[in-house]
């Protein structure tokens, strides 16, 4: 077999055909998932945007902190992460911070605290 030389101008191909390699544009578009709808989003996005493409009152409620990001596995995922082709999130909801604060104050065995004759 013999070494093939390459033309002026053909590149660095090392097939006969002298073909130039081609350098692929970046997408115009990275395509994402939000809670199972496909949504589009521009390079170098974050996760809100493809969370507000998605639906605008949805990224106002994670801004807020009403709403969780999830990636497709259930791990939480900061909402300025990068957003990558193929990307799955799930939004959750996050209960009320009061209603933690007040559950939190409860004993391990709250029925201890209720009379002999209320009935749990």
């Amino acid at each position: 077999m013999r070494p093939v030389a390459a033309g002026p101008g053909l590149g660095s191909c090392p097939r006969p055909c002298g073909c130039r390699p081609v350098n692929k544009p970046e997408p115009p578009t990275l395509r994402a998932y939000v809670n199972e709808r496909g949504v589009s989003v521009p390079p170098g996005a974050a996760a809100i945007d493809a969370v507000r493409a998605f639906d605008a009152a949805e990224a106002d409620a994670l801004a807020m902190g009403t709403r969780r990001l999830t990636d497709s596995r259930g791990l939480p995922i900061a909402a300025e992460s990068p957003v990558h082709g193929g990307a799955i999130y799930r939004l959750l909801s996050v209960r009320e911070s009061s209603l933690a604060d007040a559950s939190a104050d409860l004993p391990a065995d709250a029925s201890a605290d209720l009379p002999a004759d209320a009935a749990p």
